[in-house]
This record gives C-alpha cells, sequence and structure tokens, in this order.
C-alpha cells in the first residue's frame, strides 16, 4: 500500500455496506435461508429476460421454494433501466405486495429492485423521483441483490441509475436508504456471459477504482479498496476475456467489481462517469462502453492533478516504475490502462456509435452539468469537455 493517498485536508469520513455480503461459488443456493432469515415469505424477483433465459434464475428460485419462500418473476426490464421500466417493476410490485424484493442480473436488475423497493414504500412515481419532485424518506422492504455480471458493483451501492426517455438524460436516484440489505455474490453466475460483456463490465469495475482512487474525495477506506481493486481487475481482466470459462478468473473479476461498489458508494467518481452519461443517454451506448472510450482520454486530461495516484495506478498493474519520476511513473499508468482496454473486444470510439461533430455541443452541455465533476483530480472546463470528447470521437 502506497505511503500516502490522493488529498491533501484530512476530513471526517464514514462508510456503511449492506448488512451481509455472501461471497463465494455457490453461494446463491442458499438465498431461501436467508431470506426467510430476513421474515419475507413472498417475494418480486427481479430478472431480466437474458438472465432468466439463460436459467440463472432457476437455482435461485429452487432455493425459495424449498425454504417455502413464495415468487413472482419479473422480467419486463431493460439493458439500461428507464422510467417506464423502473415503473412497470413499480406497479408489479405494488400489486404483490411483497416482504423482500430479489433481484438476479447485472445493474439494470438490481437497480430496478432497488428504487422499485424504495418507492414502494414512499409512493408517487419514478419520474417524480428522477426529476426532483420528490424525495425518499423511508426504507422499503429488503432487497436482495444477486449479482451475475463482474462491473457496477450495485450489489453493495445505494445508487440506482435510470434514464428519463423523454429528455434523454441519463441520472438515478441515490442515498442511504437505496442500500440492499443483502448481497450475494457467486462466480458461478457469470461463467457464461459473453466475451464482450465481460470486458465492459470489467472496465466498469476499473474505472470505479480508479475514479475514486484519483479523486479528490477523503475517504482512506474507499482508497484502500479502489487501490486493491485496480490490482485486482488488472490481474484478471485479460485472463477472463481470452478464458470465460476460468472459474478462478471469474472469481477475482468479481471480487475486484465488488471492491470498486464499495469504494465509489462513499468516494464517488468523477469525470468520466459525468462524461460517459450523455453518451448513454443519447445513444443508448453501455455504460461499460461509454466508459472504456473515455477513461484513457480523461485520464490523460487529469493527470497533471493524479500524479500520485497514476503513479500507484502503474505499480499496482505491475508497471516497471523503478527510477522514474512521478510523472513519468504517472504516465506509465495512463498508457497500462489504455493498453488494457485495447486488449479488450469492443469500440474505441464514439463515431463508431455515430456520434459526430455536430452532437458535442449537447453532449458538453450535459456533461458539464454533472454534480461528479466537482471531485474530479483536475477541474476541466467546458472547453475541457468539449475537448475530450472530441479528442473520443
Amino acid at each position: 500500500m502506497p505511503e500516502t493517498y490522493p488529498f491533501q485536508i484530512p476530513a471526517t469520513f464514514s462508510y456503511g455496506t449492506p448488512a451481509e455480503v455472501v461471497f463465494g461459488i455457490g453461494a446463491s443456493a442458499t438465498t431461501g435461508e436467508r431470506v426467510a432469515a430476513l421474515g419475507a415469505r413472498k417475494v418480486l424477483l427481479i430478472a431480466d429476460k437474458g438472465v432468466a433465459a439463460a436459467g440463472l434464475t432457476v437455482g435461485v428460485e429452487a432455493s425459495l421454494r424449498q425454504a417455502d419462500v413464495a415468487r413472482e418473476l419479473f422480467t419486463d426490464i431493460v439493458g439500461e433501466p428507464t422510467g417506464r421500466s423502473v415503473q412497470a417493476a413499480v406497479d408489479a410490485a405494488r400489486e404483490l405486495g411483497p416482504d423482500a424484493i430479489v433481484a438476479v442480473g447485472g445493474g439494470s436488475s438490481m437497480d430496478t429492485a432497488k428504487a422499485t423497493a424504495a418507492i414502494l414504500a414512499n409512493g408517487g412515481t419514478v419520474l417524480e423521483y428522477l426529476r426532483r419532485e420528490r424525495q425518499l424518506e423511508r426504507a422499503g422492504v429488503p432487497v436482495v441483490a444477486i449479482t451475475t455480471t463482474s462491473g457496477t458493483g450495485a450489489e453493495v451501492t445505494p445508487i440506482s441509475v435510470i434514464t428519463d426517455e423523454d429528455k434523454r438524460w441519463k441520472g438515478g436516484l441515490s442515498g442511504p436508504l437505496l442500500m440492499p440489505r443483502l448481497a450475494i455474490c457467486d462466480p458461478e453466475l457469470t461463467l457464461g456471459v459473453p466475451a464482450t460483456v465481460t470486458a465492459n463490465t470489467g472496465i466498469d469495475a476499473l474505472t470505479h477504482c480508479i475514479e475514486c482512487y484519483a479523486n479528490s474525495v477523503f475517504h482512506p477506506y474507499a482508497k484502500t479498496l479502489a487501490l486493491e481493486g485496480i490490482r485486482v481487475i488488472g490481474r484478471h481482466l485479460r485472463r477472463v476475456v481470452a478464458h470465460g470459462g476460468d472459474l478462478s478468473a471469474r472469481w477475482g473479476m468479481m471480487w475486484g467489481a465488488n471492491l470498486g461498489g464499495l469504494c465509489i458508494a462513499r468516494a464517488g467518481t468523477g469525470d468520466v462517469h459525468a462524461l460517459a452519461g450523455p453518451i448513454s443517454g443519447m445513444f443508448g451506448v453501455t455504460h461499460g462502453r461509454a466508459l472504456a472510450i473515455l477513461l484513457p482520454h480523461i485520464m490523460a486530461f487529469s493527470l497533471p492533478g493524479a500524479v500520485d495516484a497514476y503513479a500507484d495506478v502503474a505499480e499496482v498493474l505491475g508497471e516497471p516504475i523503478t527510477g522514474l519520476s512521478r510523472v513519468a511513473a504517472a504516465e506509465r499508468g495512463v498508457e497500462a490502462v489504455r493498453r488494457l482496454i485495447g486488449d479488450c473486444p469492443g469500440a474505441l470510439r464514439l463515431s463508431e456509435f455515430g456520434v459526430r461533430e455536430e452532437h458535442i455541443e449537447a453532449l458538453t452541455e450535459d456533461g458539464f452539468s454533472r454534480g461528479n465533476r466537482a471531485t474530479n483530480p483536475r477541474i476541466a472546463t467546458r472547453d475541457d469537455v468539449a475537448a475530450i470528447y472530441r479528442a473520443a470521437l
């Protein structure tokens, strides 16, 4: 662990996680007994159609059945949750009246479940909360988050990312009331994830860790988790993309993603997430791929304010930095991340998704307004944001 952290002014900090995180091969088989221990006898089981079709809910449903917990399966959700798709889940929950909500899937299923439980308890519609017309005041029924990807870390974050389709704006809900009660991380559930999805979700986790480690937020707990997450992901990402059946690599990536979720839950992110939101909202680019395109460009821009942090990144990614200045080591860190992303499948330019010069102004207007920009290690001007988008074309 480096002797210094990338921040200057000590401050009070706090941290929290779900009441329990269960991590291990086969852990999802214990879902039923753990849900029953929460006092639940009837649950809404949320999973997207792809997860259900892949059979990933079968073992969970069998476990619930064995524990005498009734369940209703809801699969009417989309890959990037929208106001309408989450509202459909809320409506289903209101009709069922569950004692708990169980999510099986990636960020879309887990974010849908977290928002559904909170809105079910507080009334109103999804858009009222998304547009800040109402605030969450009461905790909902327990959410049990069972992740089937290694990326978002949503199983351990109090965040639900949702797109307002009418405004083509990607935002979301956040706060302690959205934290899952129980997270179950079973690497076996990720064995069938395709290489491109594995890459996108893995880069999402890597971005969480890098942004959290380099940003200006004082949080030693989060910084420690973030740096370890970078090391673990750097060791396993190439291997898991090349050999998806390697359970050891799958375990490592799920652990790295979990660390990424834990660290951003308390210390947040920065410009990469801020500027990725408009790309997903306007062009439908998956979150992880938007991050993959932007991360090297924003690291290069941010380097003057993140020299020590990026030098540490280089070290944990195995770069030879002995004898280098901290600036040179930091530059090695940026290049190491660029190579790691380049070794994974997926587009590397925004133009591959139809983004053109004429879209830069709208992207800049949205990206520049995002709150997580305030903690980026180097504060960008509006012209800087436009230049970053332009460089990524």
